[in-house]
């Protein structure tokens, strides 16, 4: 970004970087425990949730698959079926067994590496404030998020698998 052709951009990108880059405040810890006691309630432990976060494959991975990856040209039947595949070796790989090609193979470690398939459940700031209450407030949330966190990996993992197989068959 060029402050001087983009005057505008630069500013609103280095307030939105000074924001995130600034310490903790009282009210940043207090909202961090309030966002965390409420995905604790309303997710953790609860098998319906876990279940419900699943259809997001079905609900929200098809559209962004057609837009992003397709341009709008790929059919929502192959996406489905790709989908529906990717699906079942997320599964299997979750397992630690192989799944379809050597190049699949090496784009899921790569996924696992990186750590896109990290489940992205809030847990804020607090394991990262060293308190005693916040470590064990975070090592509660790991336990009760445990299953939430599953299905949130295999909605990743299907997805980003389905995606790459569709654009590495496009060309």
């Amino acid at each position: 970004i060029d402050p001087k052709t983009e005057a505008e951009v630069y500013t609103t990108a280095k307030d939105y970087i000074d924001e995130q880059l600034r310490n903790l405040d009282k009210a940043d810890r207090l909202i961090g425990w309030a966002k965390s006691l409420a995905t604790l309630k309303f997710l953790g432990g609860s098998p319906r949730a876990a279940i419900i976060n699943t259809t997001s494959v079905v609900t929200t991975s098809p559209g962004r698959i057609h837009q992003d990856v397709g341009g709008g040209k790929v059919s929502f039947m192959k996406i489905n079926r790709a989908l529906a595949t990717a699906g079942n070796d997320a599964r299997k790989f979750m397992m630690g067994r192989e799944v379809g090609s050597a190049d699949d193979m090496r784009f899921l470690r790569d996924e696992k590496r990186l750590g896109w398939d990290d489940p992205q459940y809030t847990m804020d700031m607090i394991s990262k404030m060293g308190s005693t209450g916040n470590r064990a407030l975070a090592a509660t949330m790991d336990g009760f998020m445990w299953m939430f966190g599953k299905t949130e990996q295999w909605n990743r993992l299907t997805t980003m698998l389905a995606a790459y197989r569709i654009a590495r068959g496009l060309g």
